[in-house]
């Protein structure tokens, strides 16, 4: 989904499925005696599966402390007043099939990364709003969705009775991630303009990671074994 010019109003989706299973009993197939009981029988599996769009983004650029004329730099002096948009004059991406190079991305140190991590976004079509707009540019604040999350987190367990019905024996098998999937975190949005420049102009962008995935959401896949003895 994204958003147009005019529209900051746009919705993510989100669902949460929790999961309870009880294994069916082997024994009937393979013969019901003490072993096989406490082997085949009991086992139950408990999960939590979560799945999500992806956050919503948008292209934001700093307040700068000395700003050049004409360009909105805070509230009655004070540098941050209040929160600013860009000023947006062209499309949010750049041209399908374009790469990451630093013609493009303004990438100044680092232009050796994946570009499945790299969202094409057309640095050109942004620059600091004027003074006569307080700061508030025309950007809307949902542009684009970020990476989308997937997850699934298990438990495998059983309780083993021993000579009393009160005393129990749970084996349990943890595991996070199950599919030990990568989610990648939301790109760097950010613009650092150049003060040197006039607002509305394109100027140099000292963020170096602009457009790039850096990190990841959530953990690799985990596992962690346990014993409990109730009695």
């Amino acid at each position: 989904c994204l958003s147009d010019w005019s529209s900051d109003v746009c919705s993510s989706d989100l669902v949460n499925i929790q999961l309870n299973y009880s294994v069916p009993s082997l024994t009937k197939f393979i013969g019901k005696n003490w072993a096989t009981q406490a082997v085949f029988d009991g086992w139950k599996i408990d999960g939590v599966l979560s799945y999500f769009t992806g956050n919503p983004d948008t292209v934001t650029c700093g307040t700068p402390s000395n700003g050049p004329p004409g360009a909105f730099t805070g509230q009655d002096g004070v540098g941050g007043g209040v929160p600013f948009r860009c000023a947006m004059n062209g499309p949010l991406f750049l041209p399908a099939g374009t790469g990451p190079s630093v013609a493009n991305d303004n990438n100044i140190t680092n232009t050796q990364f994946d570009k499945n991590l790299w969202y094409p976004i057309n640095y050109a079509s942004f620059g600091l709003p004027a003074l006569s707009t307080n700061g508030f540019g025309n950007t809307p604040q949902v542009l684009f969705w970020g990476p989308g999350y997937e997850n699934e987190d298990v438990s495998v367990y059983k309780a083993f009775t021993l000579k009393k019905e009160s005393q129990h024996l749970i084996i349990r098998a943890d595991i996070t991630n199950l599919r030990n999937h990568f989610n990648p975190g939301d790109p760097s949005t950010g613009i650092n303009i150049d003060e040197s420049k006039a607002p509305g102009t394109l100027a140099a962008n000292t963020n170096t990671t602009f457009g790039q995935v850096t990190g990841a959401t959530g953990s690799p896949r985990a596992m962690a074994l346990s014993m409990r003895l109730t009695f």
